[in-house]
């Protein structure tokens, strides 16, 4: 009998409010507000986040039966997040409400090119353990996908570990800043159960190397050289595609054989590009899961991130069809 969901996402959901200004102060990349001082925005946005929301919410969209995996509180932005899920068609049978919890919140500060930063609370995000009646029935899935787990993610990492082993489910690991600092030796274990792992450039060269060199940050500082000895890097730790994004530089994969390149979506207006990455990985998974070759996959998860970014939040944009 097959299982009765093509994906649970497992990880983070947020009450997510933008402040939205022309006139943030950015040197380089730092943003500056003084302390103490009152600063006026132009404009106002309250959306529902988190990359595991954001990401059943993408696939889900994309005709996946999916579940949402992780715990919010009792409050109105809980009661939210929980009516967001259902809105969309991805089950909250696993949804976890703790009435000693306040749901976690984040504070987006939106720029003129849209880039952002974000001043985040990440309450039960931080303690998903915490509740685990339902954990063993996350075994009625096909895929799992595996994103920030806050400050508990060892302990979750580990129990995640087992049931993929136990019950031969694929799993998807797009890696969040929690586990990123936890370094690449502790992280080996979950990488050998992997079926995909999902990181941008500046994760993929700051677990494998350390320190990001230099002052340019910018993604297209590496050379395709470097970016396939990464890939072939991570393939030798178990996964069996390995995708990294690269911004305006497009993506690279690598399936043990053979590498892909895909070219990033040139988007004209882009409002804000929180959620771009949660938006490009789901797209990728959905391809992978309906059977698409990689350079569709890849396509699929380029179109998504790009259209994602033409609007404030991370899950307006969200495409139904990627066709």
């Amino acid at each position: 009998m097959p299982n009765y969901f093509d994906v649970i996402t497992i990880g983070g959901a947020t009450q997510d409010t933008f402040f939205i200004s022309k006139n943030y102060s950015v040197y380089g990349d730092i943003l500056h507000l003084a302390w103490g001082e009152k600063f006026i925005v132009d404009d106002l946005f309250t959306d529902v986040g988190g990359g595991a929301a954001n990401s059943a919410v993408a696939l889900s969209r994309l005709g996946l039966k999916t579940a949402f995996w992780g715990k919010v509180g009792m409050d109105i932005s809980g009661q939210v997040i929980a009516q967001r899920l259902k809105q969309e068609k991805v089950s909250s049978k696993f949804l976890i409400v703790d009435d000693k919890a306040q749901t976690s919140t984040s504070a987006i500060m939106v720029g003129n090119s849209g880039e952002r930063s974000i001043v985040m609370y990440r309450g039960p995000n931080d303690d998903l353990l915490a509740h685990t009646k339902n954990f063993e029935g996350i075994k009625e899935t096909n895929w799992i996908y595996l994103s920030d787990l806050g400050a508990n993610t060892e302990k979750l990492t580990t129990e995640v570990i087992k049931l993929v082993k136990k019950e031969k489910l694929s799993l998807a690991f797009v890696p969040g800043q929690h586990q990123l600092k936890l370094g690449l030796s502790s992280l080996k274990s979950i990488l050998a159960v992997s079926k995909i792992l999902i990181l941008n450039i500046y994760e993929s060269y700051t677990l494998l190397k350390g320190k990001f060199p230099g002052e340019d940050k910018s993604s297209c500082h590496f050379n395709d050289r470097d970016v396939k000895e990464m890939l072939r890097e991570f393939s030798l730790l178990g996964p069996e595609k390995i995708v990294v994004t690269r911004d305006k530089c497009g993506v690279s994969c690598f399936d043990g054989v053979d590498f892909y390149e895909s070219q990033a979506i040139n988007t004209k207006n882009v409002v804000d590009t929180t959620g771009a990455g949660d938006a490009f990985a789901s797209g990728f998974l959905a391809g992978i899961i309906k059977e698409k070759d990689i350079p569709t996959s890849l396509m699929w998860g380029n179109k998504n991130a790009g259209a994602v970014i033409s609007f404030y939040g991370a899950q307006h944009g969200l495409l139904r069809s990627l066709d």
